[in-house]
């Protein structure tokens, strides 16, 4: 039963590690994608408004990448150590619930902002039509 255990914690383990680098190759695929386009989009913009625009978003990853040592480490600090790590810890998870949180409000919005869009072409078709009528 112990080797089974062991097991299922390597398999836990390794997952773990692949779903924060997925969400932190995530994180900064969407931070360049959004400079870039800012960049784009401003005249006025250099190379290092890019920079520093993609920054945050580097920062979020690096901090993905820490939760798993930072758990790790919680299990064999002293009890006068583990109530700062699970502190820092959930700071953690804080970042990254806040950063799916405003992803998925920003993609939200899009998709008002689309049905907007659609829905003022619809009314203006429906004005035309009633003109052409008279």
């Amino acid at each position: 039963m112990s080797q089974k255990l062991a097991s299922y914690g390597q398999w836990t383990y390794r997952g773990a590690w692949a779903l924060e680098i997925v969400a932190a190759i995530i994180g900064l695929t969407t931070g360049v994608a959004l400079s870039y386009r800012g960049f784009v989009a401003n005249e006025a913009a250099d190379s290092m408004d890019l920079v520093l625009a993609s920054a945050p978003f580097f920062m979020i990853a690096i901090a993905e990448l820490t939760k798993i040592p930072i758990a790790t480490l919680l299990f064999g600090a002293s009890w006068f150590w583990k109530p700062v790590i699970l502190a820092f810890l959930l700071v953690l998870a804080g970042i990254t619930f806040e950063t799916v949180l405003l992803g998925l409000e920003r993609a939200s919005t899009m998709r008002e902002v689309q049905y907007a869009n659609f829905a003022n072409q619809t009314k203006g078709l429906h004005k035309n039509s009633k003109i052409s009528r008279q």
